[in-house]
């Protein structure tokens, strides 16, 4: 029994190995077809903040106005937690890693194979910066775009 197991676990490695090396070709690849990220797509400044759960849901919405009380804040202004506390959170490698964390694919795509759905992700910020720029819904063709950008931005 734990033979058949391993087995399948080996299988999976192999497997999430060849889909990071194929969506890294890919990526490498289609650097040109993507736009240059240093042109971004401003959000309106007069545009609400809207916080979403993972699901994309809605869950509070700061309407804009004449009320309204967001203001710019320099990342300096925040002191060195804030960022540390993101980065532990939300990628904890960012700093080694060009864009795209082949460990967190790995991880990811052996959890969603397991399970037999989509249990965990492999986004690092750089990735989520792309979506950002670039929205679009949720598809492996806009997954390798995110890739792809990612590594453009980094």
């Amino acid at each position: 029994m734990k033979s058949g197991r391993l087995l399948k676990t080996a299988r999976l490695g192999l497997a999430a190995v060849f889909v990071v090396l194929a969506l890294t070709a890919a990526g490498y690849q289609a650097l040109d077809l993507i736009p240059d990220p240093l042109v971004p797509r401003l959000a309106d400044p007069q545009g609400s903040t809207r916080i979403e759960d993972r699901q994309g849901r809605l869950m509070y919405e700061f309407a804009a106005g004449s009320d309204d009380r967001r203001r710019w804040t320099p990342l300096s202004d925040f002191g060195p937690l804030i960022p540390a506390a993101a980065l532990a959170a939300e990628d904890s490698r960012f700093l080694h890693h060009p864009g795209v964390d082949p460990l967190a694919v790995v991880r990811a795509v052996g959890q969603n194979l397991g399970a037999g759905r989509i249990k965990s992700g492999a986004s690092t910020i750089t990735m989520q910066l792309a979506r950002a720029l670039r929205p679009g819904p949720r598809t492996w063709r806009s997954k390798l775009r995110e890739t792809v950008l990612a590594l453009r931005i980094e």
